[in-house]
């Protein structure tokens, strides 16, 4: 799925990446590196996409961008708990993790990006956007 902008579409085949690497580690223990690696990684990978796809929904005037921006706060916030867990040890924070990867991937990117991509196709003249 294309959001009209190669960037993004970039980053969201990474997430399909990250998708795969975390359903593959899902049993990994709280404490292995993996976990803190995976972590520390895809909390970058997101402020950064974050960043990029606000940017992009505000140059074309997204008229969904405020609820989709809202998301993303909230996804942030999500994260951040699961990081905070995993710092105390908790296992729990591995099935949450997985949880959270899973949902982004129906929901953020199967339901919201999608609207976003629709939204861009129907303006039939998307931006050039560096």
């Amino acid at each position: 799925m294309s959001v009209g902008q190669p960037r993004l579409d970039y980053d969201h085949k990474l997430f399909i990446g990250f998708f795969n690497e975390m359903m593959a580690h899902a049993d990994a223990d709280v404490h292995s590196e993996f976990i803190s690696g995976f972590l520390d990684k895809f909390m970058r990978y997101v402020g950064a996409h974050f960043v990029e796809e606000e940017r992009y929904m505000t140059d074309i005037a997204y008229p969904g961008a405020e609820e989709h921006r809202r998301l993303h706060n909230e996804t942030v916030e999500q994260l951040t708990h699961i990081f905070e867990l995993t710092i105390l040890g908790e296992q729990r924070a591995v099935s949450m993790l997985v949880d959270f990867i899973v949902q982004g991937y129906e929901h953020h990117l199967l339901v919201e990006d999608r609207k976003l991509a629709e939204f861009v196709r129907l303006r039939a003249r998307p931006i050039r956007y560096a």
